[in-house]
């Protein structure tokens, strides 16, 4: 399996649609939401990808970008256990 972290963020509205579930049932990806943070204006989060190919993450990717939102390469992890 393949692991991407990154880092996301979008306009408030956009946390009204169910974004996490059509990256598991459209783009067969397994998210992780590791931080994440809502507000009036924005929300972001910090989140793992996980999925059977490079091919599949870039497809959920584009899908975010699509979206509106901004989507970066998250370098460590934001929550070590």
């Amino acid at each position: 399996m393949i692991r991407r972290r990154l880092h996301v963020s979008m306009s408030a509205d956009l946390v009204k649609e169910p974004i996490l579930y059509r990256l598991v049932k459209e783009y067969d990806l397994s998210p992780n939401v590791r931080r994440a943070d809502v507000s009036a204006t924005e929300a972001w989060m910090a989140i793992e990808l996980q999925g059977g190919s490079e091919a599949h993450i870039q497809e959920g990717i584009d899908y975010l970008t699509g979206l509106g939102a901004t989507v970066k390469p998250l370098q460590g992890d934001v929550v070590e256990s």
